[in-house]
């Protein structure tokens, strides 16, 4: 695949707070990428400088080798959207998607009409946006995303104000434009199960730096889970080995090897906690995100 997308020491400052710092991050043709961390790490910064809305900073950022400074319409090679979408309230939907296409300068209705149909609003293109409800404009913002033949698309929690059975829809539009439209793709969401499921790979971003970097599916890591009468106790002992312990239901988990698994059953019996069963299965993205976070993969 071919590299569309390299961000190389990228920093920026907002007076003396500094909110991105030595950032390296690629892209490339027909790959989908997640960028998540929490709140405040910098993702909409990094999305925002892809996008060209961002020109003040320090490092290199270049799209097929050539500096997004420098780019007079870098929106013509990046679709985006970041934060909430941008639309014109008293035009049509139709009317805000042939705008953003005539803007790329690639105008096609029969994309257009493709694009909605995809993603289950074009029974409502001649509806004027300020009368949809928060999930169409959504929908709307990611179709005026993906107008226009993007070489990259930059999409900020999209499936905000979604229900359930959209999501769907909208995890098969992106996989869509990876591997139909050949866009390289960078997805943030604090949905973890959402990354996992339509993502190549993984950028995690903590304080403005990017700490580490994951292929989907790469590793084998194991999450042991337990039954017990006591688990704030068999907390308290996972945290007591390092561990890093979730409630999920009636049962405490946490990851960690066979050998591990065996020296906590030996910790517990000490402690006197009744242990009534345990189980084991493949570490999600979340149990890796946690980790990450708390720095034991660093």
């Amino acid at each position: 695949m071919e590299t569309l997308l390299k961000l190389e020491n990228v920093s920026k400052k907002y007076g003396r707070e500094t909110v991105l710092k030595d950032v390296n991050l690629e892209l490339k043709s027909g790959e989908i990428v997640g960028l998540v961390g929490p709140n405040g790490a910098g993702k909409s910064t990094i999305m925002k400088i892809i996008s060209g809305l961002i020109s003040n900073f320090d490092g290199t950022a270049q799209i097929n080798g050539e500096n997004i400074r420098d780019m007079k319409c870098s929106s013509k090679k990046v679709g985006c959207l970041i934060e909430n979408p941008g639309y014109y309230g008293s035009d049509t939907g139709f009317d805000n998607l042939k705008f953003c296409a005539k803007l790329s300068g690639a105008y096609s209705k029969i994309q257009i009409m493709d694009l909605a149909k995809r993603i289950g609003i074009d029974n409502a293109l001649k509806k004027r946006v300020s009368k949809y409800s928060l999930g169409m404009k959504q929908k709307l913002g990611i179709c005026m995303a993906m107008v226009g033949h993007p070489e990259i698309l930059v999409l900020d929690e999209p499936t905000n104000g979604l229900d359930p059975n959209t999501i769907p829809v909208v995890r098969n539009m992106i996989k869509y434009s990876a591997e139909k439209m050949n866009c390289a793709v960078l997805v943030s969401s604090h949905i973890l199960s959402e990354i996992e499921a339509v993502c190549d790979s993984v950028y995690f971003i903590r304080d403005g730096k990017i700490i580490s970097e994951k292929d989907i599916g790469s590793e084998e890591r194991t999450v042991y889970s337990f039954s017990s009468d006591s688990p704030l106790q068999l907390i308290e002992c996972l945290k007591k080995m390092g561990f890093y312990a979730t409630v999920c239901g009636d049962k405490v988990e946490a990851e960690m090897d066979e050998t591990q698994a065996a020296e906590f059953l030996t910790c517990a019996v000490k402690e006197n906690i009744r242990i009534f069963g345990m189980d084991k299965k493949n570490a999600d993205l979340e149990q890796t995100y946690h980790r990450i976070m708390e720095g034991k993969d660093e």
